[in-house]
C-alpha cells in the first residue's frame, strides 16, 4: 500500500507540472530573439583564435604538406582567411638558429653563459641551484630562493636536528686598509655606540671574533639608516706587531652596498678635513683588471705628486657639497663589476673592481672575489670535521714554486698552523657550535676536499664516546689561532689558478691502482686557506617555557677563495647537508625571533624598495581574483591592506597627543629606535607583571583600583616627548588561539576586553563590526550599465559583440580601481588610528605559526606614542595586552607584547 501512495502522489506531481507547461512554442519569434547570439557564435567560430595560422586549425587527418603553397586545398570557408594570410606574410628570411650541438660546445656554451650574466650575476653555483631550486633576480644577482619541494618543514628539521647549508656569496665584502686610528676615525662616523657594536669594540679589534653592527648615512644617526654590516679585522702576528698598519672586513647586503661604499669615502674625507691643512689628501681611483684569475694592476706604481694647499682646499670644498647635496655625483670614479667577455682559453672572466685612496686609508671592494657559505644545525660540526682535513706543513722551502711553501716558511705562520690544528682537533669533539664562543674566527688551510669526498653520499655520524675539554672551549684563543694566509690577494689568486681541473681529478682517479682509495698528489695536491666564523644560537625573546630552545640557529660560517664554491659545495652536500635558499632564511628568522635584513628595516632605503616591490606584487594577485574571491576590505575596515604607513601612522599619533611641534623638527622622517639602553628600559617596564600570577581578590579589583604601568615610569613620558617620530620594534605572542599575518593589525584593547580577558584566558576575542561600502552604489551603477548593454539586441550587437569584452574589461578595471583606492597609497588622507573599534598602533611585519613552539607569533612595530598609550590603559598588575586583527577578518585575537633589544 505505502508503494501504491507514493506512485499515485509522484504522478499527481508530473501533472501539476505539466499544467504550468506552455500550449505552443513559436519557433520564429524563438529564433528572432536569439539570432544575434546565433550569429555571434558563427562568427566567432568562423575566425582563428590565438597565434595559429589557418592550416593549423584543421584536424590533423585533414591536413597536408601541399597546403603551404596550394591555396585551393584548403576547404572553402577557410581560403579567404588563408590569402589574407599568405599577403600579409613576413618575406624576411630568418636566419636557420645553430644546432644544439654547436650550442653545447665548452666554448659556446660559457659565452652564452655570460651573455646570460650581464644583467644579473651568476653565483658560482647557479647552474646546480637551477637544477634543484626556484631561482629569483633581486639586487642584481641569481638567488636561489626555494627548492622545488616544499621543505619549509624539512628545512626546520634541518635547522633543529641535522644540517642546512646555504650560499651566502652574493654578500660583498668591502677591504679597507690603513693605520687603525685613521680607520676608526673614518667608520665612527657611520656608527654609534648606543646600539651596540661598533668597529671599536674590544673583543673584535684582535681579529679573533667577527662583530655585527648598524651603518647610517655619514653624522645623520638616528636617521638615515643604512643596513646591518658584519666586520673582521685581520689578526696581528709576527712582523704586524710593529706596524700600525691594519687591514679590515666589512660584509655588507648586495641591495646596500653602493650606498655604503659612497658613505665610507664621505666618511673618511671628513675624518681628513682637519688635517687636510697641513698635510697631503688625495682621492685616487685604481682599476685592476683579473685576468687568469690573477689581479694585475694596469699601473704597476701609483704615482705620487705633491698636493698644494689650494688644490686641498678645493677637495675639501668639494667634499662638503657632497655632503649637504646627497644626489652630487661622488669624486671617485667606480666601475662596475660585470664581467667582460672572455678571450682566454680556459674562459677565464676579466672583472673590474674600483680602488679608492682617502688620505692614508686605502678602499676596494672584494665583491665576487670571496665565496661564504652558511652551515646550520647541531650536526653542521660533524659535517665540517669530516669535509674539512688540515693539510700538512712541513719546514718549507723559500724558493718554492707554490704559495704556502712560501707563506710557512715564516716561523710564527708555522707555529700558528700547529696551534690551529690543535685547536681544530678540540672543536671537533664538540656536539654542538653552540658550545664554542659566540663569533669565534678560525683560519685554516686545508686539504682539496674532492680527493675525501665519499663514493656515495654519506649521513655523518656523531662520536658519542669523545668528550671536549670545556678548559679549551671557554678559553679565548690566541689571535694565530685566526690568522688565514686568505687576507693576502696573491695567495688567493694563485690558489685559484693552480686549481686541478675535475677532469684532470678524475683521470688520475681513473689510474689509481687501488680504486677507492684517497689519491696522494703530494706537493700537486691544491692546499685552500680558509677561515670559519662560529655563529651563535639566537633564543627568543619570550619569557617561560615556551621560549625557543636555546643555541637555535647556531652553526658556522665558512669564507673560500673565489673558484672552489663547487668543489666544497658538492663535499658538504655528499654529507647530507640540506641545501637552502632565501626563503629558508627567512623561516629561520621567524623562528629564532629576529629581523631579517632587509624585510625588517623598514627605516633603510633597501627596505623601503622592498615593502613597493611587495605592494605591486600583492596588488596583482589582488586585481587578478574576481571581486566575489577577494575579501572586501572597505567592509572589513583595512585602510592600508598591502602597505606599511609607516609615515603617516608615527605622524596621526603625534597630532592626535599634541606633540606635532616635535615631529616637525624631524622633517616628517620616521625611524626605528635601536638604542639598547631604551630599549632595555622598555622591556623591562613591560615585563614586571609578566610572570606574576593574578588571584581572584586581585581579578575582581583589577580594574576597581586600576594603577597604569606608565604612571610608576616617568622616564617614559619624557622619553616619549623626544622621539615622537620612532618606531619600537615588537614581538607579539598569541595568548591562545590566532596566527598573525603579515599587515595585520596591532590595537589597543579596551577596558572591557581585558576584563573578558581576565575572566575567561580562553576567550577567543570581540569582533570588528562591518563597514559600510561607500562604493557599492558605484558599483552597481556600472553593472547596470554593463547590462544594459549586454541586452541590447540587433545589428548593432551583433557587430558589437566582439568589442564588448574590452568595454567589460573597462568595466572590470573601473571596478577595480574603485576598491584598490583604498588599498594604495600611504595613508595620508585616512584616518589609521579611530578607522576601527580599537585604536591602531602599528603592524605585523613578519608573522605565522612558529614550529619550534608551537604557536601563533610575529615582529612588528608600534608607534611610540600609541605604546605609551597602551601602557597607561593597562593595569600595572596585568601582563601587557594587545589585540591583533589579521586583515582579512573581522576577528580579534589576544597577545602579548614584548619589546625586542
Amino acid at each position: 500500500m505505502a508503494k501504491q501512495k507514493g506512485s499515485k502522489r509522484k504522478r499527481e506531481e508530473e501533472e501539476d507540472i505539466l499544467h504550468f507547461a506552455p500550449r505552443e512554442i513559436g519557433v520564429v519569434e524563438y529564433v528572432e530573439n536569439r539570432a544575434a547570439e546565433i550569429k555571434a557564435l558563427q562568427k566567432y567560430l568562423g575566425e582563428s583564435r590565438g597565434n595559429r595560422l589557418v592550416m593549423q586549425l584543421l584536424p590533423k587527418g585533414l591536413r597536408r604538406r601541399a597546403l603551404s603553397h596550394d591555396i585551393k586545398r584548403l576547404p572553402r570557408r577557410l581560403r579567404e582567411a588563408a590569402k589574407k594570410e599568405y599577403v600579409n606574410r613576413d618575406t624576411k628570411t630568418r636566419r636557420k638558429p645553430p644546432s644544439r650541438k654547436f650550442r653545447r660546445r665548452p666554448n659556446n656554451l660559457l659565452d652564452e653563459y655570460d651573455r646570460r650574466q650581464r644583467k644579473h650575476v651568476w653565483l658560482e653555483t647557479h647552474i646546480w641551484h637551477a637544477k634543484r631550486f626556484k631561482m629569483e633576480e633581486k639586487w642584481g644577482y641569481k638567488i636561489p630562493l626555494q627548492p622545488t619541494d616544499k621543505s619549509k618543514r624539512a628545512a626546520y628539521r634541518s635547522t633543529k636536528h641535522h644540517c642546512l647549508i646555504q650560499d651566502h656569496s652574493y654578500m660583498c665584502c668591502i677591504e679597507l686598509k690603513g693605520p687603525e686610528h685613521c680607520l676608526l676615525d673614518g667608520l665612527s662616523h657611520m656608527t654609534n655606540n648606543s646600539t651596540g657594536q661598533t668597529f671599536a669594540a674590544k673583543g673584535c679589534l684582535s681579529g679573533i671574533r667577527e662583530g655585527h653592527t648598524m651603518l647610517y648615512s655619514c653624522d645623520h644617526y638616528p636617521l638615515g639608516a643604512i643596513g646591518c654590516a658584519s666586520f673582521l679585522w685581520k689578526p696581528q702576528t709576527g712582523s704586524d706587531l710593529t706596524t700600525d698598519l691594519r687591514q679590515l672586513w666589512i660584509w655588507v647586503h648586495p641591495g646596500c652596498h653602493e650606498e655604503v661604499c659612497q658613505n665610507l669615502e664621505k666618511s673618511f674625507l671628513f675624518s681628513r678635513e682637519v688635517e687636510a691643512q697641513g698635510q697631503e689628501m688625495e682621492v685616487v681611483t685604481e682599476t685592476q683588471v683579473k685576468v687568469s684569475n690573477v689581479f694585475i694592476d694596469e699601473t704597476n706604481q701609483q704615482k705620487k705628486d705633491d698636493v698644494h694647499v689650494d688644490e686641498i682646499k678645493t677637495v675639501v670644498s668639494k667634499a662638503k657639497e657632497i655632503y649637504n647635496n646627497e644626489t652630487s655625483k661622488d669624486i671617485s670614479i667606480k666601475t662596475n663589476s660585470n664581467n667582460v667577455r672572455k678571450n682566454d682559453k680556459d674562459s677565464k672572466k676579466k672583472l673590474a673592481t674600483w680602488k679608492v685612496r682617502a688620505g692614508e686609508v686605502w678602499m676596494e671592494s672584494l665583491k665576487d672575489c670571496l665565496v661564504r657559505f652558511r652551515l646550520t644545525g647541531p650536526t653542521s660540526q660533524t659535517v665540517l670535521s669530516q669535509t674539512l682535513q688540515v693539510a700538512d706543513m712541513l719546514p718549507q722551502d723559500v724558493s718554492g714554486e707554490f704559495w704556502w711553501q712560501q707563506f710557512y716558511s715564516k716561523d710564527h705562520t708555522s707555529i700558528g698552523h700547529t696551534q690551529q690544528k690543535q685547536f681544530w682537533n678540540e672543536i671537533t669533539k664538540c656536539r654542538s657550535p653552540g658550545e664554542l664562543t659566540p663569533h669565534l674566527v678560525l683560519g685554516l688551510t686545508v686539504r682539496d676536499p674532492r680527493i675525501l669526498m665519499p663514493d656515495i653520499r654519506t649521513k655523518v655520524t656523531e662520536s658519542q664516546e669523545v668528550e671536549s675539554d670545556p678548559c679549551v672551549m671557554s678559553e679565548t684563543p690566541v689571535p694565530d689561532v685566526s690568522l688565514s694566509a686568505i687576507w693576502d690577494p696573491t695567495v688567493r689568486s694563485d690558489v685559484k689558478q693552480s686549481k686541478m681541473t675535475d677532469h684532470q681529478l678524475n683521470v688520475l682517479k681513473s689510474d689509481h691502482l687501488i680504486p677507492g682509495t684517497p689519491l696522494e698528489l703530494g706537493l700537486k695536491e691544491s692546499k685552500i686557506p680558509i677561515i670559519l666564523i662560529q655563529i651563535p644560537g639566537v633564543r627568543s625573546k619570550s619569557k617561560g617555557q615556551n621560549g625557543t630552545a636555546l643555541s637555535y640557529g647556531s652553526g658556522w660560517d665558512i669564507v673560500i677563495p673565489a673558484g672552489w664554491s663547487m668543489a666544497f659545495w658538492v663535499a658538504f652536500n655528499y654529507r647530507c647537508a640540506r641545501a637552502g635558499g632565501l626563503l629558508e632564511s627567512e623561516s629561520l628568522a621567524h623562528e629564532q625571533g629576529v629581523f631579517h635584513f632587509p624585510q625588517g628595516y623598514p627605516d633603510t632605503a633597501v627596505g623601503r624598495e622592498e615593502e613597493r616591490n611587495l605592494h605591486h606584487q600583492s596588488m596583482d594577485i589582488y586585481n587578478k581574483k574576481p571581486p566575489a574571491k577577494r575579501p572586501n576590505f572597505t567592509k572589513l575596515g583595512i585602510q592600508c591592506s598591502f602597505e606599511f604607513p609607516w609615515s603617516s601612522l608615527v605622524k596621526q599619533w603625534a597630532v592626535k597627543e599634541e606633540m606635532q611641534e616635535e615631529w616637525n623638527q624631524t622633517r616628517g622622517y620616521f625611524y626605528v629606535m635601536r638604542d639598547k639602553a631604551i630599549l632595555k628600559e622598555l622591556s623591562k617596564v613591560l615585563s614586571v607583571a609578566a610572570n606574576r600570577k593574578l588571584s581572584k581578590e586581585n581579578k575582581d579589583s583589577l580594574f576597581t583600583n586600576m594603577v597604569s604601568i606608565l604612571s610608576k615610569n616617568d622616564q617614559l613620558l619624557i622619553f616619549g616627548s623626544k622621539h615622537t617620530n620612532c618606531l619600537i620594534p615588537v614581538e607579539i605572542v598569541m595568548v591562545s588561539r590566532g596566527c598573525p599575518e603579515r599587515f595585520a593589525n596591532i590595537s589597543i584593547p579596551t577596558r572591557e576586553d581585558l576584563s573578558r580577558l581576565v575572566s575567561d584566558p580562553k576567550s577567543g576575542g570581540p569582533m570588528e563590526t562591518v563597514h559600510e561600502d561607500k562604493t557599492k552604489k558605484e558599483k552597481k551603477d556600472k553593472k547596470k550599465t554593463k547590462k544594459q548593454k549586454s541586452d541590447n539586441s540587433g545589428e548593432k550587437n551583433t557587430t558589437g559583440m566582439t568589442d564588448n569584452s574590452g568595454t567589460a574589461g573597462n568595466d572590470n578595471k573601473a571596478l577595480t580601481d574603485v576598491q584598490s583606492e583604498t588599498l594604495g597609497g600611504d595613508g595620508g588622507g585616512v584616518d589609521l588610528i579611530d578607522s576601527c573599534s580599537r585604536p591602531l598602533i602599528g603592524y605585523i611585519k613578519e608573522g605565522g605559526f612558529t614550529l619550534g613552539v608551537g604557536n601563533g607569533r610575529g615582529l612588528g612595530f608600534v608607534s611610540i606614542i600609541g605604546l605609551l598609550k597602551l601602557l597607561d590603559t593597562m593595569p600595572h598588575q596585568l601582563h601587557c595586552t594587545v589585540l591583533v586583527r589579521n586583515p582579512t577578518s573581522y576577528q580579534y585575537r589576544y597577545a602579548h607584547i614584548n619589546v625586542l633589544h
